[in-house]
């Protein structure tokens, strides 16, 4: 008899034990998603625009720091290209904010996907965007028409209104010497040129 309750307590204690490494188990996985989620919202937070869901200026920097250092090594080019909405004072004065974040968030859409694999598309400031194309001139010209293209053939839909959207584009490309100030400025003057000769345009020179 003595042996039996032995055995059975023997028993419940294996089974307590089991079931508690079981449960600890559970927790320790539930733990480790939870941390999962938290850090992929931390990442979110620190590389990408809350609104447009675009990669956010910090984030590209990053990303151009490692395009010229496989420029230097591989003997490469890449182009950086500032887009602007025109008229966005207009819209947000006439429709509002709300639809001003819309036609936002529209156009930061159009761009990601015809840009895709090509390039990093960020929210550079505002309503302008940059562009990072891992493409020589003649390439991202092409890229940056047909985004110039694809947005004013879209019109924003707010609140059962079709809003008219354009943008102008200013490009400029890495040359092995210029600095990325410099490209920026450069893209930024071509883009100033052609919001002041009729929008609507891409600006390659």
């Amino acid at each position: 008899m003595g042996s039996l309750n032995y055995y059975l307590n023997t028993m419940v204690t294996f089974a307590m034990m089991l079931i508690f490494s079981i449960l600890f188990a559970i927790e320790i996985r539930y733990m480790q998603r939870k941390l999962e989620r938290e850090n992929n919202k931390l990442t979110e937070i620190a590389n990408y625009d809350p609104l447009t869901k675009l990669l956010n200026r910090r984030s590209m920097n990053m990303h151009i720091s490692r395009a010229l250092e496989q420029a230097a090594n591989q003997k490469s080019t890449f182009c950086l290209v500032l887009l602007d909405i025109d008229n966005f004072k207009k819209v947000n004065d006439t429709y509002g904010h709300d639809c001003g974040d819309e036609v936002l968030i529209c156009v930061s859409e159009i761009v990601e996907h015809l840009v895709g694999d090509t390039g990093k598309v960020c929210r550079w400031g505002g309503e302008e965007i940059l562009l990072l194309l891992h493409n020589d001139m003649n390439q991202a010209k092409d890229m940056a028409e047909r985004v110039c293209r694809s947005i004013a053939n879209n019109a924003v839909c707010y609140q059962d209104q079709k809003i008219q959207v354009t943008v102008t584009l200013g490009v400029a490309q890495y040359d092995g010497d210029v600095s990325v100030k410099d490209m920026l400025r450069q893209a930024d003057e071509r883009l100033y040129w052609g919001k002041k000769h009729g929008k609507n345009q891409v600006v390659c020179e």
